[in-house]
């Protein structure tokens, strides 16, 4: 049986660590936006990380700082394209 609410939550899990945001059902749009920025904040911080310790020695000298910074500036980018409405 589904149970009916007037609010809207987000939960986030991972593993033993866990948050959760609750707020008034005509506020979820809000909700989505901050978890959807969360998400890519998050991700612009793991993904260099997990890039380089993916790779490890297989890259050359000049291959990781490459990529890293290929990562960023596709972050950069789609987030001006964003923000200017492009999307």
């Amino acid at each position: 049986m589904t149970r009916t609410s007037s609010r809207a939550s987000l939960r986030i899990r991972l593993r033993d660590v866990g948050a959760e945001a609750s707020v008034p059902g005509h506020h979820t749009n809000h909700l989505l936006t901050v978890g959807v920025h969360g998400s890519a904040i998050l991700a612009v911080a793991v993904a260099p990380a997990a890039t380089l310790h993916a790779a490890g020695t297989a890259l050359p000298g000049w291959g990781g700082p490459a990529i890293v910074a290929a990562q960023i500036t596709a972050v950069v980018a789609l987030a001006a394209i964003y923000r200017h409405g492009r999307v």
